[in-house]
């Protein structure tokens, strides 16, 4: 049996598998040795067949299918040209479940396919993370996160940051926002977009920078606008029942900003003029 053990953020996952599938990159970061008694495990098994219930599913988002049953929650998952690669039994009673893949997709099974077909994306919401789309960047130990829609600079300004202050890039396109000992924390994800920046490193967060393109202008939120820009700039196929304390919670104690800018330093300084 090959195990595979993983945290990213707070979320701790064991993948117990038949076969040894190879450590991929960023995924082999967010290794781990060793888990707490929260950690979600999973046994992995083959079959040649996976087959719908016969009845109406409760909840369909992306690829997935979900049945609720009495005792467990049932994820299927769709495969391209129909029908479907991979099942998951979650178990209402205690952390983890089965996954039963298709004999036909075994070789292409690899660290992205394990997270998601236990679910990761769920876990996070139920742990009231919050994955934000944002490139998210570490300076004298904490973190600034800059969201945007696309196209509209958060790479540039955090390519800025990094040419004039020394600050590290961890992850270019994603962060996991998250509650832990009554502090907002900001941690790298393995899933980086068409950045290739991908850190695994956690720091208190300093701020959260929504980016417009102008003349430097700079205002701070109300904390009533701040948790309306922190859902607007993250994932949601869940909703927002479980991430919403957290929201209110990094509203409240972290400054969110407006910034319209400027591509170039002068950006920077006036970012920085702000925080420090």
């Amino acid at each position: 049996m090959e195990i595979k053990r993983y945290k990213i953020g707070v979320c701790e996952i064991e993948a117990r598998l038949p076969f040894n599938i190879n450590d991929t990159f960023p995924f082999s970061l967010f290794r781990i040795e060793n888990l707490s008694d929260n950690a979600y495990v999973y046994d992995y098994s083959f079959t040649d067949n996976i087959n719908l219930p016969d009845k109406k599913p409760d909840f369909e988002f992306d690829n997935r299918i979900v049945f609720n049953e009495n005792n467990s929650d049932i994820v299927f998952y769709k495969k391209h040209g129909g029908g479907y690669f991979a099942k998951r039994t979650e178990f209402k009673e205690g952390l983890g479940g089965t996954v039963e893949y298709l004999n036909e997709f075994k070789n292409s099974l690899w660290d992205k396919s394990v997270l998601d077909t236990v679910g990761f994306e769920k876990k996070a919401y139920d742990l009231g993370m919050i994955i934000m789309h944002a490139s998210f960047i570490a300076v004298g130990g904490e973190g600034i996160l800059f969201t945007a829609p696309r196209q509209t600079g958060k790479s540039t300004q955090a390519r800025l940051w990094s040419k004039y202050n020394n600050a590290e890039i961890i992850n270019g396109d994603k962060a996991l926002v998250y509650i832990k000992d009554g502090r907002v924390f900001a941690s790298g994800l393995p899933y980086c977009g068409s950045s290739n920046i991908c850190l695994n490193v956690t720091v208190p967060v300093k701020c959260i920078v929504k980016l417009g393109r102008g003349e430097n202008v700079l205002k701070k939120l109300s904390p009533f606008s701040a948790v309306k820009e922190i859902l607007n700039g993250c994932y949601l196929p869940f909703g927002i029942e479980n991430i919403l304390p957290a929201a209110e919670k990094t509203a409240g104690d972290v400054p969110i900003y407006k910034f319209d800018c400027k591509p170039d330093f002068s950006a920077v300084k006036t970012l920085e003029k702000e925080l420090w």
